[in-house]
């Protein structure tokens, strides 16, 4: 009977001894588990520190981006506002280079009609000299007659001359016009071009904001590590 219950405490011991090492084992197991889930805590807080640090760099970022496409909006606007006014003074100068243009247009045809005129009456009066020149030769009392009309021939030349240098001058005010005009449509194509750069400017900008917009949102969207983070601690508890 002794003996029974001497094989029975050692049967006991010997159990009490697999479970301590079980428990050892199960408790070296349950640190090994902490020292990771710590690992993975920390390693977590680590990744969540950069997320917002990156995350607030792109706010700022954005922040940027969104006063220079109000700067780059205000330029636009600007520049419109200038071609806008450039264009209306280059209307208005046309419409008065017009209207001067066709004033000298009348008034140099009306020369022209002049000198017409004037050749005709200093053909007729050639005529008349010729006429009495032969008349002339016939009778000399009529060189005092000869004279007036050799008087009246200088002054129609004098005249004829005074009315081709009118002339003259009405074209080269022409050409000074037709000058002006092409210098305003310089400036209008400059201002134009101008206006266009800026405007690509704009949708690049607006390309990169939407971008940067996009970037902000997918990192908010999807954490990374902090899911497995929960994973460790579900197999945790499960043990």
């Amino acid at each position: 009977m002794a003996r029974d219950d001497l094989q029975k405490v050692k049967n006991e011991r010997h159990h009490i001894q697999q479970e301590l090492q079980e428990h050892e084992q199960h408790k070296a197991e349950a640190q090994g588990n902490l020292a990771r889930l710590r690992a993975s805590i920390e390693k977590t807080q680590q990744s969540l520190m950069h997320i917002t640090v990156e995350l607030g760099t792109k706010q700022e970022a954005l922040h940027q981006l969104n006063r220079d496409v109000v700067e780059h909006h205000q330029e636009a606007e600007s520049s419109q506002q200038h071609v806008e006014r450039v264009q209306a003074d280059v209307e208005q100068e046309e419409n008065r280079l017009s209207r001067l243009i066709g004033g000298m247009t009348v008034e140099a045809e009306h020369l022209c009609s002049d000198v017409a005129m004037k050749r005709q009456e200093l053909e007729e009066i050639g005529l008349q000299l010729i006429k009495v020149q032969t008349q002339c030769e016939e009778q000399q009392q009529s060189r005092k007659t000869i004279t007036e009309l050799q008087a009246q021939i200088k002054e129609l030349e004098s005249g004829k001359k005074e009315r081709l240098e009118e002339k003259t001058k009405l074209v080269e005010a022409l050409n000074f016009s037709h000058s002006e005009i092409n210098s305003f449509r310089k400036e209008k194509e400059n201002v134009e071009k101008i206006l266009s750069e800026t405007m690509s400017q704009l949708d690049e900008a607006n390309d990169r904001l939407y971008q940067a917009k996009q970037v902000t949102v997918n990192i908010e969207k999807t954490p990374g590590t902090c899911l497995g983070s929960k994973t460790d601690k579900q197999s945790w508890s499960k043990r």
